[in-house]
Formats: structure tokens, C-alpha cells, sequence
């Protein structure tokens, strides 16, 4: 039995973006509300990162998409989440 639970939302209760194993980028399009006091992943990271010390401060998966977007195998992703293709690559 675990210790700690973290509910996340799953695909279709958040916005983001996934990488798939063809490498290429898709856009997730929030189409519920989560239930309860479920969170998207990267808001579970962000606090368990900042529970720990280290400081996430994003305010969504724009940011996220942003720090991404400076490494080399994603420059090409130097777009909005919000306004982004269904697929990149």
C-alpha cells in the first residue's frame, strides 16, 4: 500500500503537450474539469519541487513549454502550448 498519493488528471482533464514515440510533439486539449482536488502533472511537480527546496514558480504549460523549447532537441517547439498545431515533428 502507498504512503503518499498524488491524484493527477489524466489526458483529457488537462492542457500540455506529450512526447510520443515517434519523437513527435502533440498537444493535449483539455476537454473536462478534474474531479475533486485532482491536479495536472505539472502542478504536482511544481509543489513537490517547491515542498523540497527548489523553486518551479510556472504559472502553466506555456512556461513549462518555454524552458523546454531552450534545448536543443526542442527548439522547434518555441510556440505557445495554447496556440500550438496538433503536432510538431
Amino acid at each position: 500500500m502507498a504512503h503518499v498519493v498524488f491524484h493527477a488528471a489524466c489526458f483529457y482533464e488537462k492542457n500540455g503537450t506529450f512526447t510520443n514515440a515517434e519523437r513527435r510533439v502533440r498537444r493535449i486539449k483539455k476537454a473536462v474539469n478534474p474531479p475533486g482536488e485532482v491536479l495536472a502533472d505539472w502542478k504536482i511537480t511544481s509543489r513537490l519541487a517547491g515542498a523540497m527546496g527548489y523553486n518551479m514558480d510556472y504559472t502553466g504549460p506555456d512556461k513549462i513549454m518555454d524552458e523546454i523549447a531552450r534545448t536543443p532537441e526542442y527548439k522547434v517547439c518555441a510556440v505557445r502550448v495554447s496556440t500550438m498545431p496538433e503536432q510538431i515533428g
